[in-house]
């Protein structure tokens, strides 16, 4: 339960997250500082709605209720909010190199890679390096221009013009499935091609048909 005596001073002051290194040594230390405050119930979901004999009392005491529950979380927002917005310059550069040599053979799918393409520009705009949508665009290209789907290929030279960002990427992403089932065929296909042969044409790993043992 809530303890309205609950020191703020004395709570243990929560460290800085610096991502997976210190995020167990980070979640002691807000869990401590929310138990101070008699809020870690809300984080847990062990804190139930309170219930009052008239409705001024219910309306009274949720006001209450959800005034602790914005606060137990605003603890928590404002330490990964500091995490999220306080980065170096060195990984802000390494971000932003990210994005601008972004390539389709680093992810499983397009999908995949427009996901974090779009993400990328969203984090270095919250760092005060806005990245223009036309940046964004060029970006794309670059990643995708080589991407062994023709049909993906003739899209990106046809309507890179012609489309904003928001929609050449919808474009792009109505017709992924058919991009990388090419991009998977031309694979096979290389693959197929870069397969030692026998002396008769064929791979080495094909037996053709069954040989028949002359008679005796």
């Amino acid at each position: 339960m809530y303890d309205s005596s609950s020191d703020e001073e004395h709570a243990p002051e929560i460290p800085a997250l610096r991502g997976e290194k210190n995020f167990q040594m980070w979640k002691f230390f807000a869990e401590r500082y929310l138990q101070k405050l008699g809020l870690d119930g809300f984080i847990k979901g062990t804190e139930k709605p309170p219930v009052g004999n008239t409705p001024e009392d219910v309306k009274t005491l949720l006001a209450k209720f959800h005034g602790r529950k914005f606060q137990a979380w605003n603890v928590i927002y404002t330490s990964l909010q500091r995490w999220y917005y306080k980065i170096g310059p060195f990984r802000q550069r390494e971000l932003l190199k990210e994005l601008t040599n972004i390539d389709y053979r680093q992810f499983k799918g397009i999908d995949a890679l427009l996901d974090r393409a779009v993400y990328l520009q969203q984090r270095l705009g919250g760092l005060n390096m806005p990245i223009s949508d036309e940046m964004m665009k060029t970006c794309l290209f670059g990643g995708l221009i080589q991407h062994p789907s023709r049909s993906l290929q003739t899209l990106l030279v046809a309507q890179y013009d012609e489309l904003d960002l928001q929609g050449l990427i919808s474009r792009i992403r109505q017709h992924t499935y058919i991009f990388d089932r090419q991009a998977d065929e031309y694979q096979r296909e290389q693959q197929e091609a870069n397969r030692p042969r026998n002396n008769n044409g064929q791979s080495s790993g094909h037996r053709g048909g069954s040989r028949r043992r002359g008679r005796r």
